[in-house]
């Protein structure tokens, strides 16, 4: 420099420039399997992301919706999420996760996971044709005896 001070180069440093790793596979959610339209049902869920970056997670409702964005969470935390379905049918829930490498909010330079397994639900739970069902399984098991009390109560209007 123009005071006469010197750089010594003669030593070389060495910089490592690490790519932001993807949060691994969220877990395939958890929660009812089947439910009326209207009512409020809650989902949960968790990823680690390999870098220790917080993560937001994004739930796919199958009907059409998302929850959008939710975070930031911690690396391993399980988020809890909740969602009405509008109308009755069978729906796939999943989930992907996006890393927050800056730890910022801005999610733009954030890496996302694939989505989770999914879960099929199904709206709505309808208690008439499970109560049907088990009375038919019932049935079929005791046909034998089903047989007995028939053939025994007409043969009381026939004495």
């Amino acid at each position: 420099d123009e005071h006469g001070a010197q750089s010594d180069f003669s030593s070389s440093k060495t910089i490592i420039i690490t790519g932001n790793s993807a949060p691994n596979k969220p877990a395939t959610p958890s929660g009812p399997i089947s439910g009326k339209p209207g009512i409020p049902y809650s989902y949960s869920s968790s990823a680690i992301d390999p870098d220790g970056d917080n993560i937001y997670y994004l739930f796919d409702w199958g009907d059409g919706t998302t929850s959008g964005w939710k975070g930031p969470f911690g690396s391993g935390s399980t988020i809890i999420e909740s969602h009405t379905w509008a109308n009755r049918g069978t729906y796939a829930i999943r989930v992907k996760a996006i890393d927050d490498p800056n730890g910022d909010g801005d999610l733009s330079d954030g890496t996302e996971s694939v989505y989770s397994d999914s879960l099929p639900i199904s709206m709505p739970k309808n208690k008439n044709n499970i109560l049907r069902n088990m009375m038919f399984e019932w049935l079929e098991s005791h046909v034998l005896m089903v047989k007995e009390i028939v053939v025994l109560f007409f043969d009381s209007f026939n004495a």
